[in-house]
């Protein structure tokens, strides 16, 4: 069971445990080291449900009572070791960075991007393939034009044969009918 205490320095609640009732208590918050009043002795009987006598004022030996801390030293209202840590590692996170870009590069021969080589290549190619394709677009009219001649001088002659078809079918029936008379 445990039994609330109040520390008479600071007014801070403390906890102390049954085994720990006929100590010396010491305040966490301020290092005070008081005895127990007659009033909280009466207080841990009625928390424990007995009834209770008057405390005895008992003065602990000196063996027993605690050594009182040291009051440690104040602390910095910078703090330098965070700052610290945070630079060590954006530092070392550089030099990692800085190793991995110098092997790339050792590994680069040409010490250019392989990405902009590649897109350069594409544009080149790409090039080519449009002048190749303009040549082709330039040989297919040059073939339809000469197709379109071609038809144009056969139509012609088809007329001039047509004609002379029909000039000949007059001479012919002009044969016949003089043959006939």
């Amino acid at each position: 069971m445990s039994v609330m205490l109040t520390c008479p320095e600071c007014r801070t609640k403390i906890e102390i445990t049954d085994d720990l009732l006929d100590q010396p208590v010491r305040c966490h918050r301020c290092l005070h080291i008081f005895e127990r009043t007659a009033r909280e002795q009466l207080a841990l009987g009625v928390q424990a449900g007995a009834p209770t006598k008057a405390p005895e004022k008992a003065t602990p030996r000196e063996e027993e009572r605690p050594e009182p801390r040291r009051p440690s030293e104040p602390h910095s209202p910078f703090p330098i070791m965070p700052i610290l840590i945070v630079a060590l590692g954006v530092v070392f996170l550089m030099l990692v960075c800085s190793l991995g870009f110098n092997i790339w590069f050792v590994w680069n021969p040409e010490g250019r991007f392989r990405p902009i080589e590649e897109a350069r290549k594409a544009e080149e190619r790409a090039r080519q393939q449009q002048i190749i394709a303009e040549q082709e677009a330039q040989r297919a009219a040059a073939m339809q034009a000469e197709g379109q001649r071609r038809a144009a001088n056969l139509q012609r002659e088809i007329e001039a044969l047509q004609r002379q078809l029909e000039a000949t079918r007059e001479q012919l029936e002009e044969a016949r009918r003089k043959v006939e008379k």
